[in-house]
């Protein structure tokens, strides 16, 4: 509904009552993206992941920033190539990290693959397209739910924060599955 600001105050009321739920701070982290402001998204991502470093969420949308900040370079025409590979490195490592956590995540292949064709690495990219469109998303889905419940730490916050926080996209980004080009 276009709340995000006070969705965002929501949640850091939350984050005081529940420090180390890494799934509010990634929602968070969400919230504040949606609401246009990536710094404190990024400190959310970032705290989501220093709480609990095995939650891929975290990495997966601190590498969607990367990725935004180098498409957003690559269309400036006074940035330099070595500034835009710079952070489509950024978010190759991110993007790994989150994949190494839950290899199932489809839109973390995507944009990976859309990370190594920036940097002109097109036999990654096709290995990442292909692996993204092998991936069913109800596959995808069961395995999260799976590793959310093997994870002990994630069991003492409560049935609420149990449930699988989805990843920061719109309907609009291209790496959704089936809008990839």
């Amino acid at each position: 509904m276009g709340m995000h600001a006070e969705a965002a105050e929501v949640l850091v009321e939350r984050a005081k009552l529940s420090p180390r739920n890494p799934m509010i701070w990634n929602d968070l982290g969400v919230e504040y993206m949606a609401a246009g402001q990536p710094d404190k998204a990024t400190a959310a991502f970032t705290r989501a992941h220093n709480v609990f470093p095995e939650y891929p969420l975290p990495l997966y949308n601190l590498g969607r920033l990367a990725m935004a900040r180098c498409i957003e370079k690559q269309a400036e025409r006074s940035s330099s190539s070595d500034t835009v590979r710079k952070f489509a490195n950024e978010a190759v490592g991110f993007l790994i990290g989150s994949l190494e956590r839950d290899p199932l995540l489809i839109p973390a292949h995507t944009l990976l693959s859309t990370a190594y064709e920036v940097l002109g690495n097109e036999v990654r990219a096709g290995m990442h397209r292909q692996e993204a469109s092998r991936l069913e998303p109800v596959t995808a889905v069961k395995s999260r739910a799976l590793w959310l419940a093997k994870i002990p730490l994630l069991k003492n916050f409560g049935p609420s924060a149990v449930r699988p926080s989805l990843p920061f996209l719109s309907s609009k980004d291209p790496h959704i599955s089936g809008n990839a080009h």
